[in-house]
């Protein structure tokens, strides 16, 4: 099966859930990265503002504000690449490319990105690290050029698959996380 085919087939199980269905697996999903040492143990969240049907990150983002991690979100450049910004609040989050909430200003100092665990948005994972994105290889580009201490995907169970043969660009992750498993 094609990328394009498969991500809308994934992405429209993941539509047709209820909104208390995905919220209720938002929270398993979030105490499951939340209980993760890597998670515990990084100083540095690089986190996405999630987006339609996404598994909801809120839960992830005042977590790691209470606990005095520097937090920061990607902002779309031009439409051909995104840069992070740190946050403090979650005031700071306003509407941007296709209403998703980005950071208006600060910068992140990028030389904190090699100690950073990123979480990766994504349609499509597998449990060897393989993912689909949207297609526009934002986050594939930005891994492969700054290289996070970790990458997680986040996902629902349905979102996962044994079809995903991934191109010469497309980064792994190093863990995926539903509401039923941590698959590393």
């Amino acid at each position: 099966m094609n990328k394009k085919s498969l991500r809308e087939i994934i992405i429209n199980k993941r539509d047709n859930q209820s909104k208390k269905e995905r919220h209720n697996k938002s929270l398993k999903i979030i105490q499951n990265l939340i209980n993760l040492d890597i998670y515990q143990n990084s100083k540095v969240i690089l986190c996405y503002s999630n987006f339609k049907s996404e598994v909801e990150t809120l839960g992830i983002i005042q977590d790691a504000l209470k606990t005095n991690k520097t937090v920061a979100f990607p902002k779309v450049i031009n439409d051909t690449r995104i840069v992070f910004y740190q946050i403090n609040s979650l005031d700071e989050l306003k509407p941007g490319y296709q209403g998703i909430l980005e950071p208006n200003n600060n910068q992140l100092d990028y030389s904190l990105i090699k100690d950073a665990l990123m979480i990766v948005p994504g349609t499509v994972f597998d449990t060897k690290g393989n993912r689909l994105g949207y297609g526009k290889g934002y986050y594939d580009r930005f891994i492969a050029k700054y290289k996070p201490k970790y990458t997680i995907g986040l996902a629902y169970e349905i979102q996962l698959s044994n079809e995903i043969i991934p191109s010469k660009y497309d980064q792994k992750i190093d863990v995926v996380i539903t509401e039923n498993n941590v698959y590393k």
